[in-house]
C-alpha cells in the first residue's frame, strides 16, 4: 500500500463522533479507542504455535507480550485460564497446557531470579 493511499484512509477512518468528548479526556486515541479495545480483546484469544522434534515441543503463545516455552512433557493440549483486566474484572482465555501449570506450579523461583538479578 502507498503511503497517499494509507493516508487517505487514516484522514476517512471515523469510529467515534467528535462531539462526544468530554473536557477532561486526555486520551490522544480517542476517536479510536473504541476499535483498539475491541481488536485487544480479539488480540488474547489462544493462537498456538508450535513445533515439535522428538519428545521436544517448543510453544509461542501470545498473551500481553509474546511468551515461549520449551517442554518434553507437554503436548498441545490447551486449558481455560483467568486473566484480571486492569479495572479488577475478570476474563476467561484459553492458553497452552504448558503455560497453565507454568504458573500454577512456579512458585517463587520467578522471584528468587527477579532478585538475584538486582545483586548480581
Amino acid at each position: 500500500m502507498s503511503r497517499n493511499r494509507f493516508k487517505d484512509i487514516l484522514r476517512n477512518l471515523h469510529v467515534r463522533d467528535n462531539l462526544t468528548i468530554t473536557a477532561g479526556q486526555k486520551d490522544g486515541l480517542f476517536k479510536l479507542r473504541p476499535m483498539i479495545d475491541l481488536l485487544s480483546f480479539r488480540f488474547k484469544y489462544f493462537n498456538q504455535h508450535s513445533r515439535h522434534c522428538g519428545s521436544i515441543g517448543v510453544y509461542k503463545w501470545r498473551d500481553s507480550k509474546t511468551v515461549r516455552f520449551a517442554s518434553n512433557y507437554h503436548g498441545t493440549e490447551v486449558a481455560s485460564v483467568k486473566r484480571t483486566n486492569y479495572d479488577g474484572s475478570t476474563l476467561v482465555i484459553t492458553a497452552p497446557q504448558v503455560a497453565k501449570d507454568y504458573n500454577d506450579h512456579m512458585g517463587g523461583l520467578d522471584l528468587l531470579d527477579l532478585k538475584r538479578a538486582a545483586y548480581g
